[in-house]
């Protein structure tokens, strides 16, 4: 396993799924479902929290806010695993495409989803 800052954060083909499975695996394995538990409640706090700010400053059109948060959710979300998000914010970050909220919000919604799914499978 490659170290995070070296992963190839493109959005994951829609084949791929929404997680790097390896990732997940790694983490399963070395932390265990509970603590892994533990960090999928914590990255779902700081997702609606960054989401949530990322509406704000789109509204405000705070252009100088949302690649900050972009990039926050975005290793949030390739620490976890959830490569689809993360390669998501990463295009965006770095195209400067406008933000749409609603495609976000139903790739980190499939994120959760998957990612808890995960977890209950462990």
């Amino acid at each position: 396993m490659q170290p995070l800052h070296r992963l190839d954060l493109a959005p994951a083909p829609v084949a791929g799924g929404p997680l790097d499975e390896d990732r997940v695996a790694l983490m399963l394995k070395d932390f265990g479902a509970e603590l892994f538990g533990e960090l999928l409640k914590t990255f779902k706090g700081e997702l609606d929290e960054a989401l949530a700010q990322l509406g704000v400053a789109i509204e405000q059109a705070t252009g100088s806010q949302v690649r900050p948060l972009l990039h926050l959710i975005q290793g949030c979300a390739a620490n976890l695993g959830a490569a689809e998000l993360s390669g998501h914010c990463e295009q965006l970050r770095a195209s400067g495409e406008a933000v749409d909220m609603a495609n976000i919000r139903r790739i980190a919604d499939t994120a959760l989803e998957a990612l808890e799914a995960r977890l209950a499978s462990a």
